[in-house]
C-alpha cells in the first residue's frame, strides 16, 4: 500500500533531519542550486521581467531535470529505493533544525557583536546599527516567517506532491531568498521569483499562523485584529506567521528597519510594545516547533487513516 511510501519517505527524511540537519557543505543540493543560479544570473541577468522569467524557468527546469534524470538511473523500478530518494529530497528541502540552532545562537550570544553576526545570517537586513532590541526583533521574526517558508510549507507540498513538490518548493524558495528583491537591480529581474514564492506560501503561511493561534485558543477571539494586522505587512505572507507569532509572546514586532537600500517602513505587529528578551527567543522556539509537531501529527494520522480506508494517498 502506498501507505508504507508516505510513511517510510517521510520518517526517514524526518531522520535525517535530526542526524544531520542542514550541512555546510558546497556539494549539499540547495548550495549547489544557488551556485547554478548565480552563474545563470550572470549570463542572463537583464532589467527587465522577460529575463527573470526565462532565468528562473531555466534553474527551475534545470534543476528538477537534474534529480529526474539522478532518479531514472538509480531508483526507477525499484519501489524502496525511490522511497530513499524522495526522502532525501524532502530533507534537502527542509531546515527544521538549522533554524532552531541559528535563533538559538542568537539568543545565547555573548556579547551584541556576536549577535549581530549570527543574526545577519538569517535576515537580509543592516546589522551594524541593530541595538539589543533590534536583534531580539529580527531573530524572533525570522523564526516566525521561516517557520512557515523553512518547514511547514515543505511539509505542505510534500503532502500534495510527495518528495518532488518538496524540492520544486525549495527551488521556488531560494530563487525568491536570491533575486526577491526590491532594489535596483532586482525589481524587475526578480519579480516572477518573487510571485511564484508568494504563490507557494499563500497557504502554508496561514497554516502556520493557525498553528500557531491553537497553542493559545483564547486568541482566536483576536483573529481579526491579526488578520488586520498581517494585512499590512510588506509581504503578502510573511505577516500572518510573524502577528501570530507576536500576540502569543505577547509582544510587538515590525516597525522600521534599516538595509542597505535605506529604512523600509514596517506596520507594527502585535499591541504591547514591552521589551524582547531571550526569554522571548527561547519561548518563540518552542512556539515554532509545536507547530511542527501538531502538522507532522496530522500528517500521520492523514497517513493511516488513508491507509485503514484503503484510499490513494
Amino acid at each position: 500500500m502506498f501507505f508504507d511510501h508516505a510513511f517510510w519517505t517521510l520518517s526517514l527524511a524526518l531522520v535525517f533531519e535530526y542526524m544531520w540537519g542542514d550541512p555546510k557543505s558546497n556539494w549539499h543540493p540547495v548550495a549547489t542550486l544557488g551556485n547554478f543560479a548565480e552563474q545563470i544570473e550572470r549570463f542572463l541577468w537583464e532589467n527587465s521581467r522577460f529575463s527573470g522569467v526565462f532565468a528562473w524557468f531555466l534553474v527551475f527546469f534545470g534543476s528538477l531535470s537534474i534529480f529526474i534524470t539522478l532518479w531514472y538511473h538509480l531508483a526507477y523500478g525499484n519501489e524502496w529505493l525511490s522511497v530513499i530518494f524522495q526522502a532525501l529530497l524532502l530533507w534537502f528541502s527542509l531546515g527544521w533544525k538549522s533554524l532552531a540552532e541559528h535563533t538559538q545562537n542568537i539568543s545565547s550570544a555573548a556579547t551584541i557583536e556576536e549577535a549581530k553576526a549570527k543574526v545577519s545570517m538569517v535576515v537580509g537586513r543592516n546589522t551594524e546599527q541593530m541595538n539589543q532590541q533590534d536583534i531580539h526583533k529580527a531573530s524572533i521574526e525570522s523564526l516566525a516567517e521561516n517557520t512557515s517558508d523553512a518547514i511547514i510549507a515543505p511539509l505542505f507540498w510534500f503532502i500534495l506532491l510527495g518528495g518532488w513538490g518538496a524540492w520544486a518548493y525549495r527551488i521556488t524558495n531560494t530563487l525568491d531568498a536570491m533575486w526577491g528583491y526590491k532594489n535596483e537591480k532586482y525589481t524587475y529581474f526578480g519579480w516572477f521569483a518573487a510571485k511564484t514564492d508568494d504563490i507557494a506560501n499563500f497557504f502554508p503561511a496561514r497554516i502556520t499562523a493557525l498553528l500557531m493561534l491553537l497553542q493559545q485558543p483564547r486568541l482566536l477571539n483576536k483573529v481579526p485584529s491579526i488578520y488586520h494586522q498581517a494585512k499590512q505587512h510588506l509581504s503578502p505572507n510573511a505577516g500572518f506567521p510573524e502577528t501570530a507569532m507576536a500576540f502569543l509572546l505577547n509582544i510587538r514586532l515590525g516597525g522600521d528597519v534599516v538595509r542597505d537600500t535605506g529604512i523600509e517602513h514596517r506596520a507594527y505587529m502585535g499591541d504591547n510594545p514591552q521589551a524582547i528578551t531571550t526569554t522571548h527567543i527561547q519561548q518563540g522556539i518552542i512556539i515554532s516547533n509545536r507547530c511542527v509537531y501538531s502538522i507532522l501529527g496530522l500528517l500521520y494520522v492523514g497517513i493511516l487513516y488513508t491507509s485503514v480506508m484503503n484510499i490513494p494517498w
